[in-house]
Parts: C-alpha cells; structure tokens; sequence
C-alpha cells in the first residue's frame, strides 16, 4: 500500500479498496449509509496541509463529508485503537467561547 501524502489528493484504488476493509459504515456516529457508497475523505483537511495517507482517510457519505466541510470546528475524531476513527458531530462549535462560564 502506497501512501502519497502531498503529491496526490485523491486516494488510489487501492485505498479505497483497504478503507473498505476496515469500516463497514460511514464513519460519523449513527450514520448507516455503507462504506462502499461513501467518499474517501482526508480526515485532516487535505488542504492546507493534509496527507493522501491510510492513517488520514475515512469514509464519509456526501452528506456528512459536506457538512465537515461546511463546519471543520464542529467535528470531533475520535481514535477507535483499531486504526480507525469515528466522527462525531456538534451542533456548535467546539472552540466557541461559553459565555455562562465567566459569571460567577
């Protein structure tokens, strides 16, 4: 298995084929929309400075890999130890300031 980090931004075929054997699902918690229809996608951000890396894809449906487009500081990763990972989705963001806290 060939990992490309900056020199390609798409993952190969047999990426794909390997994403695949390691997750059923689309990798946000509760989604059910299987591996095989979802986008490959960079789990850091390919650009600025993401690599094309097994250790960096996942498979994410169209829907929620727009979402994480959309909202990057709303996406929690989460390592599963078994060289995979979950995503889980906020409604707001996680580096928002809570402004109750400050009150004493």
């Amino acid at each position: 298995m060939k990992d490309f980090g900056r020199a390609r931004r798409l993952a190969s075929a047999d990426q794909r084929e390997a994403i695949l054997a390691m997750y059923r699902t689309c990798c946000r918690e509760g989604c059910d929309v299987p591996a095989y229809l979802a986008e490959i996608d960079h789990i850091e951000p390919w650009y600025p400075t993401g690599r094309t890396n097994l250790d960096n894809l996942a498979p994410l449906c169209a829907a929620d890999n727009k979402w994480k487009s959309r909202y990057p500081d709303r996406v929690e990763v989460i390592d599963q130890g078994d060289g995979t990972v979950s995503m889980r989705f906020h409604r707001y963001s996680k580096l928002r300031p809570r402004h109750w806290t400050d009150r004493q």
